[in-house]
């Protein structure tokens, strides 16, 4: 599936065009995720959003009605997502994974001497 940005996505509404959209993807709760599943609503294009923790704790406004309509979300430990289920009526807490922000040091060493 091909995404694009928002600003494309407002485009598209503006012009009524959105047979090529494929979907959006917006980092961050708040503002980005408002603006999309905004789109989402006068287009029907599909959209997923991430959840950092910053935005999850600071504000869940309309947390479970962006996840109802997303088609999935991220976020990037399991303390958030136990969060984001709380707000989530049943069968939505099933779109939420998790991505864990870093580098897993087990396959990615520093070499012992730079050159």
């Amino acid at each position: 599936m091909q995404h694009c940005t928002l600003v494309p996505c407002l485009k598209c509404c503006a012009f009524g065009n959105t047979s090529f959209v494929k979907g959006a993807i917006c980092a961050f709760l708040e503002p980005p995720a408002v603006a999309v599943l905004i789109v989402h609503r006068l287009t029907t294009i599909p959209f997923s959003f991430t959840a950092h923790g910053h935005d999850i704790h600071k504000d869940r406004t309309m947390l479970w009605e962006k996840i109802s309509a997303a088609a999935f979300a991220v976020t990037v430990s399991g303390y958030n997502i136990s969060l984001m289920t709380k707000e989530c009526p049943s069968g939505d807490d099933n779109k939420i994974d998790v991505i864990h922000c870093g580098v897993d040091t087990r396959l990615f060493k520093v070499p012992e001497k730079l050159d």
